[in-house]
């Protein structure tokens, strides 16, 4: 019995998901393909944006269904500029590619995990 929980707690653990940091322009691209969508705005001088950090990792393994992706604004000015992102940090929620959520500020693990249980 003990070999079989090792066996499933290596096995959860491989399967985790992560908060993936946007590099380039086509991963941008094939994240937004997902079914649900977490796009978090932020930039490395921003405190407030440091602060959703954890709960985004957090939060994305509670969530494995949902694709969780940052993006720089410094580094991806046309996407910032594209969806209008005005406050740091910012977080927009798209399902089906349309977006269904949005908010700027910190928010806190258990009011972000309660609107992603609709999802």
């Amino acid at each position: 019995m003990r070999y079989l929980l090792l066996i499933f707690a290596l096995c959860f653990a491989s399967l985790q998901a992560t908060v993936t940091v946007i590099t380039d322009e086509a991963s941008y691209q094939t994240a937004l393909n997902a079914p649900v969508v977490v796009i978090d705005f932020y930039a490395n001088w921003c405190g407030p944006c440091k602060q959703m950090d954890p709960i985004l990792k957090s939060l994305s393994q509670k969530f494995p269904h949902i694709q969780f992706i940052k993006v720089n604004i410094d580094t991806f000015r046309s996407i910032a500029s594209n969806w209008n992102i005005r406050s740091l940090p910012t977080l927009i929620i798209l399902k089906n590619g349309g977006q269904v959520f949005r908010r700027s500020g910190v928010m806190s693990k258990s009011d972000l995990a309660g609107i992603l249980r609709q999802y």
